[in-house]
């Protein structure tokens, strides 16, 4: 079994979420006997690496925020269209997801609420900075938040943002089209796109 959880840390970039140790047939037995011995060492409840290795928060998230998907400041961050790096991990939920106010704190998670219907405009798998599969928002849907005339975002951070997208081979103005016919965006966002093309 111990073979299989290194086999498994391995293909997780150093990272084990329990879940994935059940599913591959790893007992709770054998992590806890792992963590005793200090073969690896327990991160947060059921988040496992090797001694010394930092968990990919990202995943961590997500395993703990089942419903989360990485959006705002984390998009932008991921997609390389912001300088800033966000303090927190930024997650959507739809409205009727509970997250209790100490899990946000414990692991340094900002969520933000969406309706229901618009909760999977957008939503894909990418990778983690480590290179693990996560659920987040593609950068089209990630714009129309932060241009959304509820986000908090700088207006410094919605341009570069938009600049840096027009940059990329990978943008897909008609689908960014679409996605502001679905939810809400400045109109200063239509014109910055007008100037940047």
């Amino acid at each position: 079994m111990k073979k299989t959880v290194y086999d498994l840390l391995k293909k997780y970039n150093g990272t084990l979420i329990l879940k994935d140790a059940t599913a591959a047939g790893v007992s709770r037995v054998t992590l806890k006997r792992m963590v005793d011995n200090r073969e690896i060492e327990r991160e947060y409840p059921g988040v496992y690496t090797l001694p010394g290795q930092f968990a990919d928060e990202l995943l961590v998230a997500q395993a703990k925020f089942d419903k989360g998907i990485i959006s705002h400041a984390t998009a932008l961050d991921l997609y390389d269209l912001s300088d800033d790096i966000p303090k927190k991990i930024h997650l959507t939920v739809p409205y009727n997801y509970h997250i209790s106010a100490e899990s946000l704190k414990k692991y340094a998670v900002e969520v933000h609420y969406t309706k229901p219907e618009w909760y999977a405009v957008g939503k894909t798998v990418t990778q983690s900075y480590v290179g693990n599969p996560i659920i987040a928002y593609d950068m089209e849907r990630t714009l129309c938040d932060i241009w959304n005339p509820w986000s908090k975002s700088s207006e410094e951070i919605k341009i570069k943002s938009l600049q840096g997208y027009m940059t990329k081979k990978e943008r897909d103005l008609n689908k960014l089209s679409r996605y502001r016919k679905i939810i809400p965006t400045s109109d200063e966002m239509k014109y910055y796109i007008k100037s940047l093309v």
